[in-house]
């Protein structure tokens, strides 16, 4: 398994090694040595330091990011459903309109049939009783 640490840490690391590597082989006393290691650890608090305020306005600066684009996310969603809401209404309005529109076609030619039907079934109930007193 790999781990990624990232390159700051790898290069604070390699920086800090190089100066203790390099103050301990030069050819110094002990006081200039003590003296230059205060320095150089100063020097690496110091970039420590601003590493660490570096990395945390990066973490801050993508943590607002995300929340803003989390919050137009939930914008847009709620806008779509909304649009999807009237859409479905709307269809749902037109459809009972077209029923009803069919419906009442519908019982409008089922009295028109009715009547023609009524009126034809007196029609030749009217000629089968003249035909009937015309056979008498």
């Amino acid at each position: 398994m790999t781990h990624k640490k990232g390159f700051g840490p790898g290069l604070i690391f390699g920086a800090l090694l190089g100066g203790v590597l390099g103050i301990l082989y030069a050819p110094k006393a002990g006081k200039e040595i003590r003296k230059d290691l205060k320095v150089k650890g100063k020097q690496l608090a110091d970039e420590l330091e601003q590493n660490w305020e570096e990395r945390q306005q990066v973490i801050s600066d993508n943590y607002e990011d995300v929340q803003k684009l989390v919050k137009e996310g939930k914008e847009k969603v709620s806008q779509e459903i909304l649009k999807g809401k009237e859409v479905i209404s709307s269809s749902i309005k037109q459809s009972k309109k077209t029923a009803k529109e069919i419906k009442d076609k519908a019982t409008t030619t089922a009295t028109s049939i009715k009547e023609k039907a009524v009126k034809t079934k007196k029609e030749i109930e009217d000629r089968l009783a003249r035909n009937a007193g015309a056979d008498v």
